[in-house]
């Protein structure tokens, strides 16, 4: 079983691979983004490089700080705990990356 710590860094990757994909794509194919972590040192910059690209992003928070924030940055704020019971996904209405 994975540490929260290894969690997170795999988790991280996987963030960083699909905006990669997504920007570096020729294509001109508008996603709507669920992001975890979003209100973070790595998701924080990852908002602006979507929305930059045309995309829509469903930012996860947990807190009212981290909804004004991520609002403030462009995104549609979700709150959600991702670890905690239940899934995200379904309150986001249909993420598509």
């Amino acid at each position: 079983m994975p540490t929260q710590v290894g969690a997170r860094d795999a988790a991280a990757k996987i963030r960083f691979a699909v905006c990669n994909h997504a920007l570096s794509s020729e294509r001109k194919l508008r996603m709507r983004v669920l992001l975890a972590g979003a209100s973070g040192a790595i998701g924080m910059p990852l908002i602006g490089r979507l929305r930059t690209a045309g995309h829509d992003v469903l930012a996860i928070h947990r807190s009212p700080a981290g909804r004004a924030k991520l609002a403030a940055a462009g995104a549609m704020p979700v709150q959600a705990d991702v670890l905690g019971p239940g899934s995200a996904a379904p309150r986001a209405g249909g993420p598509g990356a």
